[in-house]
């Protein structure tokens, strides 16, 4: 029969056994983590880039020709933005890539007066109309 003082040299017995375990951890094991994305993930990814970057290329631009049209024209450029996920200081710096001839001129010299691109994309084509008109 265990008794109390039995078991407590027992669990003493024991502590010290455990005790004198030597446990080495090694500093220079590293563990690099791996991560898994499925082929179909990465391969979309790329097709959504390709595209985008294929619609910009293709995005016509505005010179104010009387055969273009500029709400038309800023319509289709508001859908590629937003397609492409471009925040609206972005949109503002990449806009005069769109632009030729006397509008981007026009566009740099009055720059300082689209503040933003939400505030600014309503009234962009009245303000091209009317700077042609004085043309």
């Amino acid at each position: 029969m265990l008794t109390r003082q039995g078991a407590a040299k027992l669990f003493q017995a024991e502590f010290r056994r455990l005790a004198d375990i030597d446990i080495y951890f090694p500093d220079t094991e590293s563990f690099t983590p791996v991560y898994y994305r499925p082929l179909t993930t990465v391969m979309a990814e790329k097709t959504v880039s390709t595209l985008l970057s294929k619609t910009l290329e293709q995005t016509r631009k505005y010179s104010g020709k009387s055969d273009q049209d500029a709400d038309e024209w800023l319509k289709d450029l508001t859908t590629t933005f937003r397609m492409a996920d471009i925040t609206e200081s972005q949109a503002l710096k990449m806009i005069p890539t769109f632009l030729e001839g006397p509008v981007k001129i026009w566009f740099h010299e009055n720059s300082t007066a689209f503040e933003s691109w939400s505030v600014s994309k309503p009234n962009f084509s009245i303000h091209i109309r009317l700077q042609l008109l004085n043309n």
